[in-house]
């Protein structure tokens, strides 16, 4: 991994741990959009660590996992949960 690459995701790994949201959007073919808001959740182990160990590429063996906790979902504007 290059230095460049190192260094962005150093700065994404210490917004993670000091607490940042996210969000992912869904549109589906219909042209409905879906987006999903919560914490983030930086896992090194345990069963969500563990899981995506099995499904992650030999190539990129990953160093942890993280996981969004959803807290509120849209469709739209509308606010689902």
């Amino acid at each position: 991994m290059s230095r460049t690459v190192q260094l962005l995701f150093s700065k994404t790994l210490e917004n993670i741990l000091a607490g940042s949201k996210g969000s992912i959007l869904f549109i589906t073919k219909e042209g409905k959009s879906y987006q999903v808001k919560g914490s983030i959740e930086y896992h090194k182990e345990g069963l969500l660590f563990e899981d995506m160990k099995k499904w992650n590429p030999k190539k990129h063996p990953g160093h942890a996992a993280t996981a969004l906790k959803v807290e509120e979902v849209y469709m739209g504007a509308e606010k689902l949960l």
